[in-house]
């Protein structure tokens, strides 16, 4: 049985997808022009943007109270958030979901490949122009953001960010 995210999450989610983007656009800025034979570099950098885009639209369906499973693929997730009528984007509407489609990525015999092709060497074939996803995920965000920020003010305890991290130093194998 899949496992539900908690609506309560979609700032968590949100704040998550503000951080994957900036993340992704500071990489996008140092990366220099690739050649067709070398290392992926630009790989990590799509994974980022699919990311983001994954929770930003996470958070959209969950601040609306619609049901999120904790393994979505960006293609669903969008749809989903069509279904519930939470995009109306009138003009980009077909453009953004074509890039989420194409983003996402289809992998033989499965549904969606859920980023896994830029994480791992599975991918083959052809991928969104990286400028364009960098320009589609921050026009998602953009859309999403005052919804959330709306949200989030009639929410206050929801909507306030409930992640925490604790970073450890340096581990060290305790003697036998």
């Amino acid at each position: 049985m899949p496992r539900l995210i908690e609506p309560s999450n979609a700032m968590d989610f949100f704040e998550l997808a503000l951080a994957y983007q900036l993340s992704a656009n500071r990489l996008f800025e140092r990366l220099p022009p690739q050649p067709r034979i070398g290392l992926p570099l630009s790989d990590p950098v799509y994974f980022l943007y699919y990311h983001a885009a994954e929770l930003v639209l996470k958070a959209l369906l969950l601040s609306e109270g619609a049901p999120v499973e904790e393994r979505h693929g960006i293609r669903d997730l969008f749809t989903n958030c069509q279904t519930y009528q939470l995009l109306d984007i009138v003009d980009k509407h077909r453009e953004l979901y074509n890039l989420m489609v194409f983003l996402g990525g289809l992998r033989e015999n499965e549904k969606e490949d859920y980023g896994m092709g830029y994480r791992y060497a599975s991918r083959n074939g052809a991928v969104p122009i990286l400028e364009e996803v960098r320009e589609g995920v921050a026009e998602l965000i953009a859309y999403i953001e005052p919804r959330l920020e709306k949200w989030a003010k009639a929410n206050p305890v929801a909507g306030q960010v409930t992640r925490l991290r604790y970073a450890i130093g340096k581990w060290t194998k305790q003697p036998e």
